[in-house]
């Protein structure tokens, strides 16, 4: 239930919506595109197999099939995309991680001024996240902030940890808070004194 809630709480589902028409009419624009790559060693492309140009079920099948190789670990698999738009200029085919291991690295667009903000690149992040529901996600910026806000209230806190509760275990949850508005109350006076949630 958590899963759900961080994926299609809080507006994700429109979010996502929004970067899937955003990337569909900049394709059609600029004619720009995307292409995925599986690579048994991420830093040193050429050190071992690399398989590149693919379409993402043909690298997610790769890489899956390099991940259940245990003696490719020390290589340091990953997965990825790139994106073939001239506006780039020097990222233009650059083969850009999205997968590392089993870790989602979505923090890595943070490092690319001009991928964090393209809309295929974010496309191509979201696309990934839905073939990988078990890994671990890390998110952009943009991301991070939207769901914890870096000047979110008390209030703010303390009602989304009081819905996060309640999605988690809701038959739990009513069976301990009688009332949501004291729960909340408590949980709100309890990030504002510094303490963490009592039993």
């Amino acid at each position: 239930m958590v899963d759900n809630v961080l994926n299609n709480g809080y507006g994700e589902k429109e979010r996502r919506e929004e970067i899937r028409m955003k990337a569909a009419t900049y394709q059609e624009q600029t004619g720009a595109s995307m292409t995925f790559y599986a690579a048994v060693c991420e830093e040193f492309h050429s050190m071992q197999a690399c398989y590149e140009g693919l379409s993402l079920e043909e690298a997610v099948e790769k890489y899956k099939e390099i991940r259940e190789d245990p003696r490719l670990a020390y290589y340091g698999n990953a997965m990825g995309v790139e994106i073939h738009d001239e506006s780039l200029e020097e990222y233009d085919g650059y083969a850009f991680p999205l997968v590392e291991g089993s870790v989602i690295e979505g923090g890595n667009l943070d490092y690319v001024k001009e991928l964090a903000i393209h809309p295929l690149a974010r496309e191509a992040l979201e696309r990934v996240r839905e073939v990988f529901p078990e890994y671990r996600f890390v998110p952009p910026a943009e991301i991070k902030e939207s769901i914890y806000p870096e000047h979110m209230t008390a209030d703010k806190l303390a009602r989304a940890l009081l819905d996060l509760a309640n999605e988690f275990d809701a038959y739990d949850f009513m069976d301990q808070v009688e009332s949501p508005e004291t729960a909340l109350t408590e949980i709100k006076y309890n990030l504002l004194a510094g303490l963490g949630m009592q039993e």
